[in-house]
């Protein structure tokens, strides 16, 4: 199981965690991402992103194979049967921001400040920015991209980019994944759904509702095959 704990003021979770945090190249935080994803499905236990102290130019020393396994790696995350939790405290840089990004819900220390990914002063313009754009709009995407300055914690719950703001993230942390409780499978098409809600119209996403629907009620034990929408 993948458990690296960054802080000693987060302790684990007892499931699967990953320290975004450090110097780690791209390649190495990809595998490292795609092992935990592996361990959150197998045991069906939520996935902790953990996010701290991380200043660093991104991707580094990086080639195309690995930005594409990178990339992978993300939308797995952003794909998996299981919740993802993203936790930031410090000075949260480098890949910090896109891995947040495919979490189902970021909690910010109050001393937390986050940044778009960055190489020689310039935005890396990965697919991070399409789930900014997505997650934000693009008019407040674009404003973020052109100053390129790094948000405290208040201002990134402001806009959205954090779901909440705490003194204690670990307590914080431990609530969610209470709140959570057993993690069951669906957990996948549930998030799908509202993913690809802003992309489809009513009669694509009636199609894809009624499906699920469907799936579920065959799972519960009562008749299924409801009738196609018109």
């Amino acid at each position: 199981m993948t458990s690296p704990v960054p802080s000693p003021t987060c302790p684990p979770t007892g499931g699967p965690e990953v320290d975004v945090g450090g110097d780690r190249p791209m390649a190495e935080l990809a595998a490292l991402l795609d092992r935990a994803c592996a361990a959150a499905e197998r045991d069906r236990r939520v996935l902790v992103l953990w996010h701290h102290e991380a200043a660093r130019p991104w991707p580094g020393a990086a080639d195309g194979t690995d930005v594409a396994a990178w990339e992978r790696v993300l939308r797995r995350v952003e794909r998996l049967d299981v919740p993802v939790v993203a936790v930031l405290a410090g000075a949260c840089g480098g890949p910090a921001l896109e891995t947040a990004l495919v979490a189902d819900h970021r909690i910010a220390a109050v001393d937390a400040r986050v940044g778009l990914p960055r190489n020689q002063g310039r935005v890396w313009p990965g697919v991070v920015l399409h789930r900014l754009a997505t997650h934000l709009g693009a008019a407040r995407a674009r404003s973020l991209v052109v100053r390129a300055t790094d948000l405290t914690a208040a201002d990134a719950h402001r806009i959205g980019l954090v779901d909440e703001v705490v003194d204690d993230p670990a307590a914080a942390l431990a609530a969610v994944i209470a709140d959570i409780g057993p993690v069951t499978s669906g957990f996948a098409a549930r998030r799908a759904l509202l993913l690809d809600a802003a992309g489809r119209d009513h009669a694509t996403a009636l199609a894809a509702h009624l499906a699920a629907c469907d799936a579920e009620l065959t799972r519960i034990g009562l008749p299924g095959r409801l009738p196609a929408p018109h």
